[in-house]
């Protein structure tokens, strides 16, 4: 053969190579895949099983996001589309909430002094009572089986009639109507005077001795056994509480 025979032949070779690898590229064309959500290709994947599995991985990506946007659209149309249950519900908490607020305790009944608590002797010094009364007080153990309260409540109205320690003394009396200013009434230990109102599930008396101008706090509550307490705290916060029995 001639030269230019020679010279054609690697040129028909590397023609038909390359026609080869156009035929592949067309029967397996290039995929690209997609983060989800994205339109931006992240990378060309030329192979057939490949580009599957990661369309398939892009979907199982995708749906969680999916179903909670379709879980909170769904919550966020739950209820009554005139919101009447919602509305009903709320009154019915209100009214329930006013129930509990307005509820009062109601010590109507005959009471015995059972014992006492506290430091009776310092409660009664930082009163202002002198050694001898208060010797007195601690020999008849301040009234322990002596004592007897007799209360009558309707609501806010309240009295009460108080038997003393000391049995030459008549009963003192007493009446008020809760939160409705001041009362002065005369006790065993002189006149005194005190305003009214409700803490919480206690009856509080604030009230000032008028012989010397000395105030204490008083408090009237029910235990969980069923005993009436009176708790009192001194003008310097000492605290001493007479609890009662319920007379049968």
């Amino acid at each position: 053969q001639g030269p230019g025979s020679l010279i054609a032949q690697p040129h028909e070779t590397v023609s038909s190579q390359r026609w080869d690898e156009e035929q592949r590229s067309q029967a397996e064309p290039e995929v690209m895949t997609f983060l989800p959500g994205d339109a931006t290709p992240l990378a060309k994947e030329h192979t057939k099983g490949a580009a599957v599995e990661s369309l398939a991985v892009g979907a199982v990506e995708a749906a969680p996001t999916q179903r909670c946007e379709m879980e909170g659209s769904a919550s966020s149309t739950t209820g009554p589309e005139d919101g009447s249950d919602g509305q009903m519900g709320f009154q019915e908490g209100k009214f329930a909430e006013e129930e509990v607020e307005t509820q009062k305790p109601n010590f109507t009944g005959t009471w015995d002094l059972a014992r006492t608590e506290g430091d009776m002797d310092k409660f009664m010094a930082d009163q202002g009572h002198g050694w001898l009364l208060r010797s007195a007080a601690k020999v008849i153990k301040y009234g322990i089986g002596r004592v007897v309260v007799e209360c009558q409540q309707d609501g806010d109205d309240f009295q009460s009639a108080r038997t003393p320690c000391d049995p030459s003394k008549p009963k003192s009396h007493f009446r008020t109507t809760v939160g409705q200013g001041k009362v002065r009434w005369l006790s065993e230990g002189g006149y005194s005077s005190c305003t009214s109102s409700w803490e919480g599930d206690a009856l509080r008396l604030n009230i000032v001795a008028e012989s010397n101008g000395v105030g204490m706090t008083f408090l009237m509550y029910y235990r969980a056994t069923g005993e009436m307490v009176e708790e009192m705290i001194s003008c310097k916060g000492s605290v001493a509480k007479n609890i009662f029995s319920r007379r049968a």
